[in-house]
């Protein structure tokens, strides 16, 4: 142990070499605790020599430490000051805490013969900082190696976004019925088998309704998309259980239905085979009669679809003094045979006009009528059907090129 003032210690320390601002920390504590050291081992001989002799006994004999007295031992803390961790705002010495950090990491460094620089000390909120970012790359880390895992939605009512991908629970070798938001569902997956003829397989459809039947242990994905629109689809994983059958919806948001009706207000998705059928089922005539009464009454003739005029539309071309037609913003019923054309007529003259449906004639013009005047006075308007024949296109290898330049 070595002795002497914190200066004579500090000269010395000198002599030899640089000294750090850590190593005078040090040195200053070492002494500090070295004088009071001292001090109380010559106390507690001392004492222990006088209360031998007043107790008239014999002194204790040599490598013995007598009891000290506690007034001893208070003088001796006061000589030795406060344990550093004893007042947190300052030290024996009144260092801060940051740098009372400092020192006890100078003090391990010192004691195993380590020089010690005052720049390489890091402070109690530089060793937090560090504490925190490296138990967040941990955390980082093991989120990395950890993949979230899917929630299994047991709802009956199941809200879908598109490319979404959501996990339920299906009966195993049980049907389930799962309710699409599609008119005309079509189902992508490399996990179902398909049939073929009566057999469905795996996954069958039925109008809007999707079918799944399986003995798969293994988890099912399939993707689901309405006809002729795969820029929207479902994603589901089924997940075979050994459960009764399940019923599930499917609800996509209101935006993307609006989205996958083609901004059709009042659009309908209809049938072309069952517009053929209903237009079979009747004579030409009737059928055109039957449509217009249809139109009339507010209603779509069964198997024919309802949408807004594109501005890629044919429109028809009708013509006649004193009323103004237009069917740009208008509607278009499509059925397999036949398409209706429903515009708005306008009496812009100064006196009553009879609306004639010869001056929409047209090549493909099956018929026209108006609803509900045929009347029209000044500023009346009326609705107006045009129905058009829906040009067939010819299969490839049948069109016969004319010999001659046709003007007509």
């Amino acid at each position: 142990m070595t002795f002497g003032t914190p200066n004579q210690q500090e000269a010395a320390a000198r002599g030899k070499g640089r000294i750090t601002a850590a190593e005078k920390i040090v040195i200053r504590r070492k002494a500090a605790l070295s004088a009071a050291a001292a001090a109380l081992l010559a106390a507690s001989f001392i004492s222990g020599a006088v209360h031998a002799q007043s107790a008239g006994s014999t002194p204790a004999a040599v490598g013995e430490i007598p009891a000290v007295p506690a007034s001893v031992m208070s003088n001796a803390r006061k000589l030795a000051g406060p344990h550093p961790d004893a007042n947190p705002a300052a030290s024996a010495m009144g260092l801060r805490p940051e740098r009372r950090a400092a020192a006890s990491d100078a003090v391990r460094h010192v004691d195993s013969g380590d020089e010690v620089d005052s720049g390489s000390v890091k402070t109690s909120a530089e060793r937090a900082e560090s504490d925190k970012k490296s138990e967040t790359d941990s955390l980082g880390k093991t989120a990395q190696r950890e993949p979230a895992k899917s929630v299994i939605i047991r709802s009956p009512r199941v809200n879908v976004l598109p490319g979404v991908n959501v996990v339920i629970p299906i009966a195993r070798s049980q049907p389930n019925r799962l309710l699409t938001p599609f008119k005309h569902p079509q189902v992508l997956s490399t996990d179902l088998q398909g049939g073929q003829g009566d057999n469905c397989g795996e996954a069958c459809v039925r109008g809007s309704v999707l079918y799944v039947s399986t003995d798969q242990a293994k988890p099912v994905t399939a993707f689901i998309t309405e006809k002729g629109r795969e820029d929207i689809a479902i994603s589901v994983t089924m997940i075979p259980e050994r459960i009764a059958p399940r019923q599930v919806e499917f609800l996509l948001p209101k935006s993307v239905m609006e989205k996958l009706s083609i901004s059709d207000v009042g659009a309908v998705e209809g049938s072309s085979t069952q517009a053929r059928r209903w237009e079979q089922s009747q004579p030409y005539i009737d059928t055109i009669k039957e449509s217009f009464k249809a139109i009339a009454l507010g209603q779509v003739p069964q198997g024919y679809s309802l949408r807004n005029v594109r501005s890629s539309d044919k429109l028809p071309v009708c013509r006649q003094r004193g009323l103004n037609f237009t069917f740009r913003k208008g509607q278009v019923l499509e059925g397999h045979n036949l398409m209706v054309y429903v515009g708005v007529v306008r009496n812009v003259g100064s006196s009553p006009v009879e609306f004639n449906e010869m001056h929409c004639g047209g090549w493909n013009v099956a018929a026209v009528t108006s609803f509900p005047l045929k009347v029209l006075d000044k500023g009346d308007q009326t609705e107006v059907y045009v129905a058009l024949k829906r040009e067939a296109t010819p299969a490839a290898g049948t069109v016969r090129r004319p010999l001659i330049d046709r003007k007509f």
